[in-house]
């Protein structure tokens, strides 16, 4: 055990999945179920609370505020998922048994800090996010008042639009290194205990000195998850179309291809759930090993966890030499 090439990660991240690939699919689906009773009550309660406060306020703009804390609120039920995962990824290394219980105690006990990382984020980029507002609405101001709708395209619409190319790469741009620095602040808020803030910055100090290698093999594992789905639902689709094309080439009638297209899309809903279970739990098992990968190369922790191994190697063989 120690500092990990992308290749290795990508290795040992199979490998682990496959290990707790029951674990993780029970735990997904439980969580979901849960989660979805408890999105809908919230949003029985936002929806009994907020509609008075916006028809009583008229404006659109409480009517935004208020819908974009419910959001955010959503987004933070939503990550206490990766809580859980966290949580059973992490014995592979503490060698501490964390079934399906534990991991879904875990997820809703941490649903505060959870939300609180949603909330603090949000506060850190708020700067960034009034910038690129202003911005935004200058540029497609000039761009309603140039020629370009007329068909029109001198010097100062083409500066227009390259200006509005760039202005969306830069706010991906933005997004991409937000998520980046942030990527572990799950991780430290589980397996470390630290506040919102803290978690943030210690997330950031991990990511420190190595933010392009950490992007670029994010990016390569979302793109393995990617693949690995896109080909299920390759199969499945060329499966489906292979189909209709022999019940048309038997001449069936129009009502059994309509028939036959109609259980075909049904069963996109259950391909989803299968994904969701067996299939996206990967990418954060991909991600806790870059988490554990930085301390590793930062922290010497795989030395730490070594001699922890070794201690408890020479305590299990203390009381048998004693007995001899």
């Amino acid at each position: 055990m120690g500092i990990m090439s992308l290749t290795e990660i990508m290795d040992k991240a199979i490998d682990i999945h496959k290990k707790y690939i029951k674990t993780t699919a029970v735990f997904v689906l439980v969580f979901g179920i849960i989660s979805m009773i408890v999105m809908g009550f919230s949003a029985v309660i936002g929806g009994v609370v907020g509609v008075p406060i916006m028809m009583a306020g008229a404006n659109w703009v409480v009517g935004a505020v208020l819908l974009t804390i419910f959001m955010m609120v959503i987004m933070g039920i939503i990550l206490c998922k990766n809580v859980g995962l966290t949580e059973i990824f992490n014995q592979e290394f503490t060698k501490k048994n964390i079934n399906m219980d534990k991991a879904i105690s875990s997820s809703f006990k941490n649903m505060g800090k959870s939300i609180g990382v949603v909330f603090a984020g949000a506060l850190l980029s708020l700067p960034a996010f009034i910038f690129f507002w202003f911005m935004g609405k200058f540029l497609f101001k000039q761009i309603d008042e140039s020629l370009i709708s007329a068909g029109v395209f001198g010097g100062i619409e083409i500066f227009l639009i390259i200006a509005t190319v760039l202005f969306f790469i830069a706010v991906a741009a933005f997004i991409m290194w937000f998520l980046t620095i942030h990527i572990f602040t799950i991780h430290v808020i589980t397996l470390e205990n630290k506040s919102l803030f803290k978690a943030l910055k210690r997330s950031r100090q991990l990511v420190k000195q190595n933010f392009w290698r950490i992007l670029g093999s994010l990016i390569m594992c979302n793109l393995v998850v990617s693949a690995i789905s896109l080909s299920i639902y390759t199969i499945f689709g060329t499966l489906g179309g292979l189909i209709i094309l022999l019940l048309k080439f038997l001449s069936m009638d129009t009502d059994m291809l309509a028939l036959v297209t109609v259980i075909f899309n049904l069963l996109q809903y259950p391909l989803n759930i299968i994904v969701s279970l067996f299939i996206s739990p990967l990418g954060w098992t991909l991600v806790s090993l870059l988490y554990y990968n930085q301390l590793f190369k930062k922290e010497g922790y795989d030395l730490e966890l070594r001699l922890k191994e070794v201690e408890k190697i020479n305590c299990e063989r203390k009381p048998l030499s004693e007995g001899i």
